[in-house]
């Protein structure tokens, strides 16, 4: 699936968008396809502002098809959309949508049918006012809220397998001195 993503700040600013798609199934090689990963999770809150400039994406994965020799085979499933939740409505732009169900084939090869596999179901995008009261752990927005955190590399493309450096620059633009900030923030 599409793993998880829980993020609590006093506030959001600029536009962003958050990636938690499935990945696709394992092509077979001989017998049934795999199917599509489900979204992950998204969990947002913020204490003040909006998060009209954050976009999410939980979409299921697309399962894959199965044909081999005209003999049909299992056809993997799609995956089922993720789920968005947060305290305040995120950009309209954001997606939980279901993957398609694969297809396999019988003679001719041009004819492709489902052979059981389905379409994942649709996902949830969900804003529930007071979550953050609702959410045990440090209140939101009550660790980082004055820490201004940019993340730069000189690298602009990174090659398949090769590690890539991030720099981190923390400001503290707050009243107060902020500790284990690599722990808690």
């Amino acid at each position: 699936g599409g793993g998880v993503c829980f993020i609590r700040a006093n506030s959001f600013s600029n536009t962003g968008v958050i990636n938690v798609n499935g990945e696709s199934g394992v092509e077979p090689d001989n017998d049934g396809g795999g199917g599509g990963g489900a979204g992950g999770t998204v969990v947002l809150l913020a204490t003040t502002g909006n998060l009209t400039g954050i976009t999410v994406h939980a979409n299921g994965a697309d399962g894959t098809n199965a044909c081999f020799n005209c003999v049909p085979h299992g056809p993997g499933g799609g995956g089922g959309g993720g789920y968005v939740v947060s305290n305040k409505a995120v950009n309209g732009a954001s997606t939980v949508a279901p993957g398609i169900n694969g297809l396999t084939c019988c003679s001719p090869a041009t004819v492709k049918f489902n052979y059981g596999a389905e379409t994942g179901t649709a996902g949830i995008i969900q804003v529930i006012t007071g979550l953050s009261d609702q959410v045990p752990g440090v209140p939101t927005g009550s660790v980082c809220d004055d820490l201004q955190i940019v993340k730069t590399s000189p690298q602009t493309t990174v090659n398949a397998a090769l590690n890539v450096t991030y720099s981190l620059n923390i400001h503290n633009d707050g009243r107060s001195e902020k500790r284990r900030v690599g722990k808690e923030c």
